[in-house]
């Protein structure tokens, strides 16, 4: 067991009412299908890393390289008394057993979106273990900060069966936030250790070698050399590799809070006068926006790329069927506008910041390098007004022009 102060606390109380879905009836953390695709050493090594930073569903690890707010020792908070304050790490366990009563059944243990109701529902729950979430108030590239994932808790996400928990005490929010941040971590060390593996020490590259007529003994002696130290000393080469990579993984979590990357209007809203939608609908339907591809002229979500067979993503390869995908793989409808129903928020900054970010994990780019600040206010006022567009004097005339 590690000692506050030391790398690691390890948090060891069990969350009530856990079920699992190990042979003992533990809860247990699923292994993404890549890493179940490396060669068995691989494998392990993998495992084993996962395991010592970050535990178990029961006997928690809380890795101090990670920027996550474990919880203090005897920290001050509105609505806790200090007996459940008292040890370090008490956020991520009350976060963590949180989470097993309110969201597991539609996220998973695991946090990969594949809990006992998820297949049941239309869109499907996120997958965390990317460490990508779709409404963000960050900039392209950026992770989601945790106010993002706070107004994920407060407010749901409309037209899925994401609802909101505001009825839960500021605490509980904070610490749920706390607790999917850091399942998101885990699931993004796992595939990013597990990367740096694959090129060479998956089971496909293992047999692609031993037919390019490479030896299986030097193969799997390659790979056993990077779990120990070098005969002349130093560190072992996949100690390095995950020292690297949570240094690396931190530094993407930390960027998200940073207030750089916030997307702030660099001017104030536009009016939405009738001038100002008439801009934005000429905007909306024009070849510099592009929004018409995927959202279609009438804004029902119908453009003709729905129609098309789109690349896989990371692949050139198309899918079997028409349409669009997001990063999970699953079939994607662009939002029907005419219905005023905004998943990422319906204020005009979340409007402004779909339109100037993009939305992550999925085929909606960014408009930030194509449309002026002004422009995207002009877009945001036209896209906030469709679902009203047949009580509008100038859509009436626009429809009519077109």
């Amino acid at each position: 067991m590690r000692m506050p102060g030391m790398r690691t606390w390890m948090l060891a109380a069990c969350a009530a009412g856990i079920v699992g879905c190990s042979g003992n009836g533990e809860a247990v953390f699923k292994l993404n299908e890549p890493t179940n695709q490396l060669m068995p050493a691989a494998k392990t090594a993998v495992t084993a890393a996962l395991a010592e930073d970050f535990g178990t569903p029961q006997k928690l690890v809380a890795w101090q390289k990670l920027p996550v707010n474990y919880g203090a020792a005897d920290a001050t908070v509105e609505g806790l008394d200090a007996a459940q304050t008292k040890e370090a790490g008490w956020n991520l366990k009350l976060g963590r057993n949180l989470y097993m009563k309110h969201c597991l059944h539609c996220h998973g243990v695991s946090g990969d979106g594949a809990g006992p109701t998820a297949q049941f529902l239309n869109p499907r729950p996120r997958d965390y273990r990317q460490g990508v979430f779709k409404f963000t108030s960050t900039i392209s590239g950026i992770k989601a900060s945790r106010t993002d994932l706070m107004r994920t808790l407060d407010e749901g996400i409309p037209g899925t069966s994401m609802p909101s928990f505001v009825l839960l005490k500021q605490y509980e929010r904070d610490s749920l936030v706390e607790y999917v941040r850091w399942l998101a971590m885990r699931g993004e060390y796992e595939k990013l250790l597990t990367a740096e593996l694959a090129n060479d020490f998956s089971k496909t590259a293992f047999k692609d070698r031993v037919a390019a007529k490479e030896s299986a003994k030097d193969i799997e002696k390659e790979l056993a050399d990077l779990f120990k130290a070098p005969e002349g000393g130093g560190e072992v080469p996949f100690a390095a590799t995950r020292t690297e990579v949570v240094e690396r993984l931190a530094s993407f979590w930390e960027a998200a809070d940073a207030e750089e990357n916030l997307v702030t209007p660099a001017i104030a809203r536009t009016e939405p006068t009738a001038e100002s939608i008439e801009r934005g609908r000429a905007i909306y339907a024009s070849a510099k926006a592009k929004c018409t591809d995927c959202h279609g002229l009438g804004g029902k979500g119908d453009g003709p790329q729905t129609l098309a067979y789109q690349p896989k993503t990371g692949s050139t390869e198309k899918n079997k069927t028409r349409g669009l995908y997001d990063d999970w793989g699953n079939e994607l409808k662009p939002r029907n506008l005419t219905l005023g129903q905004y998943r990422g928020g319906r204020r005009p900054v979340d409007v402004y910041r779909r339109i100037y970010a993009g939305i992550k994990g999925t085929p909606m780019p960014g408009a930030s390098s194509s449309l002026k600040p002004e422009e995207i206010w002009d877009v945001v006022n036209y896209v906030l007004d469709v679902p009203y567009e047949e009580q509008t004097p100038v859509t009436k005339v626009l429809q009519a022009a077109h």
